[in-house]
């Protein structure tokens, strides 16, 4: 209530501003969502949780985390808690929901608990539910939670030591805002053995599909932010009212993530914080819905953001306006987006390159400007060549690229783009990439071995009519077709 009267005495003190203003149809759309409060879901189910736990007596810590379980992945399970055993920052609790549970899940459940330590114990409460869709834990939790700020943890994720203490040091510089941390993606599979619990194994090297800055532009179209890499201000969810949309049975993160930082912002640690997992062969919700469910659910969630109250900061205002210069007509030619960054490194001792040598890596830096050090494993004696892959699409321009190599004994070799080779064509210091995996390859200067490598530059799709021309010229009437056909789906 205390929200609502607030927003009213802004509203009321701009009373100067005319009602079709932008700072006035902003104020009513808050004031109208927040005494909405999702017609009345909220009030009915969750608020009376809240009030409740209000004249309780109980310790606050930083972060609640929400893991949500079905008793199926038991080994997960114990593994996602296991992480939490080993945080460095021990200022949690843990919101274990059992949703829908058959009797022997709830058993196995219950044992893995009585597995953990006194510590891990002592934070855990335990919640049994037997209703609702994915969505209704996620509000029973955040409804239940003591914390300052919530996390959710399915029981399959993985998170470094560090995780906790990531999202604590960030809010104490940036309270009150979404906080999003870099998580790399890894493909696993369960192997399965007679009468024995499946072991689980990765299957490949992590990648850094989502070691990327938060981008408004991209996120309203595609969510490229896994829960376990984002901690909300509780605030949100107890006072806003903002909830779990319990109509969706997929991308109810997405939607609940924008709504969110609409209203409270969010803050990037450039740091990665964990793992998640991609299962070869486990249910997941991408094998329980269909791509119609997915369309559906994602077009619903576009048109709730459409509508919805959003305070662009000048970060977002900057992507916007970013995005306009490079579709208007006087620029060179460009698609709605630029490519994500990937960076990935191969190294090679001249016998070639392979995904054993690799490292992957996230940009420091926010899109279009790329900086990525790769730090050189100990164990690797020689290396003669080295392969950089900026990312995994093509029809870009990279430009004022630097290589900066260094080496034990403090001596920093740098090199530019005279110094390489790659598979694009050169124009005046840009590489224009046109053809699938884009990348560029550079010799080790010295006979020593390097103990890091840095690559700087920028990424841009300012084509010009005159590269198009001579990229088409130079490969060839097959490729021609191609790029024309990726072109029109640009216009």
């Amino acid at each position: 209530m205390s929200s609502i009267s607030g927003i009213e005495n802004i509203k009321n003190n701009y009373e100067y501003f005319s009602d079709n203003s932008p700072v006035k149809l902003y104020l009513n759309k808050l004031s109208d969502q927040m005494a909405k409060k999702n017609d009345g879901l909220f009030e009915q189910k969750y608020l009376p949780i809240i009030e409740q736990n209000k004249k309780i007596e109980h310790a606050r810590p930083f972060l609640s985390v929400i893991t949500r379980t079905q008793g199926k992945r038991p080994e997960a399970l114990r593994e996602t808690l296991l992480c939490l055993a080993g945080q460095t920052d021990t200022d949690f609790e843990i919101l274990l929901i059992g949703h829908k549970l058959t009797e022997n899940g709830l058993d196995l459940v219950n044992r893995i608990i009585e597995e953990q330590t006194d510590e891990i114990k002592a934070k855990i409460r335990f919640i049994k539910l037997d209703y609702g869709n994915r969505s209704t834990p996620l509000n029973i939790g955040f409804a239940s939670a003591y914390g300052k700020y919530v996390s959710i943890l399915d029981d399959d994720d993985l998170v470094f030591d560090d995780w906790v203490e990531e999202f604590h040091e960030t809010s104490e510089e940036k309270q009150g805002t979404v906080l999003h941390s870099y998580i790399f993606s890894q493909k696993w599979m369960a192997v399965k053995h007679d009468n024995e619990p499946d072991a689980l194994r990765a299957v490949e090297k992590p990648k850094a599909d989502y070691c990327s800055e938060f981008m408004f532009i991209n996120q309203l179209s595609i969510n490229s932010c896994p829960t376990l890499g984002l901690a909300f201000p509780v605030v949100a969810f107890h006072e806003f009212g903002i909830i779990f949309d319990e109509e969706l049975d997929t991308t109810e993160d997405w939607d609940f993530l924008m709504r969110t930082v609409f209203i409270c912002g969010i803050t990037d640690i450039k740091v990665a914080t964990g793992i998640y997992r991609l299962w070869e062969n486990l249910e997941s919700s991408a094998t329980l819905h269909d791509k119609e469910e997915w369309d559906k659910n994602r077009e619903k969630v576009i048109n709730k953001l459409a509508s919805s109250p959003v305070a662009l900061t000048e970060v977002w205002l900057k992507e916007c306006m970013d995005l306009t210069m490079r579709n208007s007509g006087g620029m060179a030619l460009s698609s709605s987006r630029l490519p994500q960054i990937i960076p990935k490194l191969y190294y090679s001792d001249g016998k070639g390159f392979n995904e054993g040598n690799s490292i992957n890596e996230f940009n420091k830096d926010r899109s279009p400007s790329v900086n990525v050090e790769f730090e050189i494993p100990e164990e690797v004696v020689d290396i003669k060549k080295i392969r950089f892959d900026v990312c995994e699409e093509t029809l870009f321009l990279f430009e004022n690229i630097n290589i900066f190599i260094e080496y034990g004994s403090e001596k920093i070799e740098k090199l530019n783009i005279n110094n390489c080779t790659h598979n694009g064509k050169l124009f005046g210091g840009k590489i224009l990439f046109s053809r699938p995996d884009p990348k560029i390859v550079f010799k080790n200067p010295i006979n020593d071995k390097p103990i890091k490598i840095t690559i700087t530059g920028q990424i841009s799709n300012n084509i010009s009519e005159e590269m198009l021309e001579k990229v088409l010229k130079f490969s060839g009437n097959q490729f021609a077709r191609k790029v024309f056909r990726r072109l029109k789906r640009i216009f």
